[in-house]
């Protein structure tokens, strides 16, 4: 299950371009032992107050946890991929999904606003233009990111940071899609709005994988029993 489990998610962050774990056979899930990624918003805050002096980290960590992207999903595009729907009044990022599909991403102004400064910082524009072909998020030099180079840097600066799950576990940047699933549901966000969002194959996926808990503490019915 490990290695099924680790190769499924190597194909989820994008770092194989097929899911080969589907041909190995599966040992069923027991969903007690999936690990929690259960993140508390008051503790993501000071995460991202930790690294206000660095909108490198500052700016990722906020587009990540109010967007639903994969960290995959923030390196592909380029800085010209970047518009603004002026109908919605929002910045929206095309992007592609790990099934190859367009995803046009709402960018919070207030995150685009950080990633703008750490991209001065770089010496790259910051005005809209179709054109410009450098990353959307680019490393200090100014060019693409390494998945893999990109995904330990932040899960060393969330560590740093002190962010861990609501158990005290490490977390990943995948974590922060997790965060984003759950604080929408949280907050009133309908479920297949949400498993469309984040560009799940149906709502099973978002139901099952992302959702378990929260709708398992929805469905308890011990508020029908009261011996007090």
């Amino acid at each position: 299950m490990i290695i099924h489990s680790f190769l499924t998610w190597c194909f989820e962050e994008g770092y194989l371009q097929k899911n080969i774990g589907r041909g190995l056979r599966q040992v069923k899930k027991i969903k007690e032992e999936i690990p929690e990624r259960d993140i508390e918003e008051s503790d993501l805050r000071l995460a991202i107050e930790f690294h206000k002096e660095n909108p490198k980290v500052q700016s990722l960590l906020l587009i990540l946890a109010t967007s639903g992207m994969r960290l995959n999903e923030v390196i592909i595009p380029r800085w010209g991929d970047l518009y603004y729907d002026r109908h919605r009044k929002r910045h929206y990022l095309i992007t592609r999904t790990k099934a190859d599909k367009i995803r046009h991403v709402h960018i919070k102004d207030y995150a685009l606003d950080v990633l703008k400064e750490y991209r001065k910082r770089v010496g790259l524009g910051i005005g809209l233009n179709s054109g410009d072909d450098s990353p959307f998020y680019p490393n200090r030099l100014g060019k693409r990111y390494n998945l893999t180079s990109l995904s330990t840097y932040l899960s060393e600066q969330m560590a740093a940071a002190g962010l861990t799950t609501v158990h005290g576990n490490r977390v990943t940047p995948h974590f922060m899609r997790h965060y984003f699933a759950q604080t929408s549901y949280a907050n009133g966000a309908p479920l297949d709005w949400i498993s469309e969002t984040v560009g799940h194959s149906s709502t099973k996926i978002t139901k099952e994988n992302y959702l378990s808990r929260q709708l398992k503490k929805e469905r308890d019915v011990s508020d029908y029993v009261d011996l007090n």
